[in-house]
């Protein structure tokens, strides 16, 4: 078949349409509608449009980055996805503030605790509790910091409480 074709091409060239044919077909062409584009916005609508999006994803972008940065520079409190240790930091967190107003409302001239000794070695419990709270914003999954912390607070609450019963006991 394909001979053939190759063989007799003249014969298939010899034909050309009448000149009518590509006036029709011109006429046809022009008589069409060009298509309207999808989008109809002029340039500058369109570089408006841009311009905006842009200004609302930087507004965004910026609520967002100074959302994280306010969860990362909180002291107060460590953000873990464990809601337990919230509840459990909370409670040490309020017993301790409890403890330790009555324990500088405690006033006994019998007592030979020296009330600045008290308040240091809290302060030093205090220092450690920090220092694994940045440890455990550095690694938020290790549950070994996260039981030192709650040992901490554990040993701060019991030594402001074994005080507290020396002070009564001697007074």
């Amino acid at each position: 078949m394909e001979d053939f074709i190759k063989n007799n091409s003249k014969l298939f060239d010899s034909e050309e349409p009448d000149v009518e044919h590509f006036e029709r077909f011109f006429n046809k062409m022009k008589a069409q509608e060009p298509k309207k584009s999808v989008f109809r916005f002029k340039k500058r609508y369109s570089f408006a449009a841009v311009f905006i999006f842009l200004i609302f994803s930087a507004v965004l972008a910026s609520l967002i980055y100074s959302g994280l940065t306010k969860d990362t520079n909180s002291n107060s409190s460590v953000q873990l996805a464990n809601s337990d240790f919230y509840e459990v930091q909370y409670y040490y967190q309020t017993n301790f503030t409890k403890e330790l107003s009555e324990f500088q409302q405690l006033n006994c001239k019998n007592s030979d605790i020296n009330k600045k000794e008290i308040l240091n070695e809290l302060k030093n419990f205090e220092t450690s509790y920090l220092e694994l709270e940045n440890e455990l914003k550095q690694n938020s999954q290790n549950k070994l910091i996260i039981n030192a912390m709650i040992m901490n607070m554990q040993e701060r609450s019991d030594f402001l409480n074994k005080v507290i019963a020396k002070v009564k006991e001697n007074c």
